[in-house]
């Protein structure tokens, strides 16, 4: 199978893909097979790449159009309610994000820091200097970013986390570490937040950031001079945005210490559902596609 998953910028949510399904589903993957799996991503879009068949288990839509449904694909579940929804799919399709995967995972020993982690969303990362703010604000800086054995030993060593990314908040569910959504700027994506929570049988509204404007996005394209230009730009958004949005998360930071701020994570119970069913939906796809070694063996007896 193709492993497919946005490659482009990879962070983590998006960069445990490879780490997750190489352990789950071990020999099934090469580059250039016809059969596209797509687990863990917002990734349900009309650019997917052809092929004759696609296995979809804990996948999400919300960004651009999508795909032409027909025979070629199999929906072993997918990320919640609305993407079912949006999709035409029969109500138990939606399961949850296949990142609750990581339960059955041997996990990297927790990292010692301070109690309370942040977690910014990619996109935000690359213009706000998360790391100063969070030394202010007496929060642990969890960098989307970091590889993924870092990321998941940080949000292990959390007490409890502040997230403005989704799977910083659905790693934090998995692992029983309390949540707090945060948002800040319009790559906050409602629509599958709502899908995640809905699944979840959660009920919770992020709390808005300060805004950071004027910024700018560095791109790989820009020359010299254009990267000299958006940097001034992002320097003067610093220096004037930067103060309040520190002053807010260190206030957000004291109420959590001080239980005032309402914290988040699903029952026990609909965790444990939700990860039964995503096991023996996992079940199904092996059977749908044995590893090379076992075609190996077939084929040589």
């Amino acid at each position: 199978m193709l492993l497919h998953y946005y490659r482009t910028l990879p962070n983590f949510g998006d960069a445990l893909n490879p780490w997750l399904w190489n352990r789950l589903l071990p020999g099934r993957f090469s580059p250039d097979d016809n059969i596209v799996f797509l687990g863990i991503g917002t990734i349900l879009q009309a650019n997917v790449p052809d092929a004759s068949r696609y296995l979809v288990l804990g996948a999400g839509s919300g960004y651009g159009a999508l795909p032409t449904v027909d025979s070629r694909w199999e929906f072993h579940a997918v990320r919640g309610p609305l993407t079912a929804a949006a999709l035409h799919l029969p109500r138990e399709a939606a399961v949850t994000d296949a990142a609750y995967l990581l339960r059955l995972t041997e996990l990297p020993p927790a990292r010692t820091g301070k109690p309370i982690g942040f977690m910014p969303h990619w996109r935000s990362l690359r213009r706000i200097p998360w790391r100063a703010i969070c030394e202010f604000a007496g929060l642990r800086f969890i960098n989307p970013f970091a590889p993924v054995e870092h990321v998941l030993a940080e949000l292990r060593g959390c007490d409890r986390l502040v997230t403005e990314a989704m799977h910083g908040a659905i790693v934090a569910d998995l692992l029983r570490v309390p949540w707090v959504p945060v948002r800040l700027g319009d790559h906050f994506l409602d629509f599958k937040w709502r899908d995640w929570l809905a699944a979840m049988e959660l009920d919770c509204s992020a709390i808005p950031l300060q805004p950071m404007d004027p910024w700018t996005e560095h791109r790989p394209t820009d020359g010299l001079r254009m990267r000299a230009s958006r940097q001034a730009v992002n320097l003067v958004g610093y220096y004037v945005r930067s103060g309040p949005l520190a002053v807010q998360l260190r206030t957000l930071r004291k109420r959590i210490e001080t239980r005032a701020q309402p914290v988040f994570l699903s029952s026990d119970s609909v965790l444990q559902d939700r990860v039964d069913t995503l096991e023996r939906r996992l079940e199904a796809v092996r059977l749908a596609v044995p590893a090379e070694s076992a075609l190996r063996n077939e084929a040589a007896s």
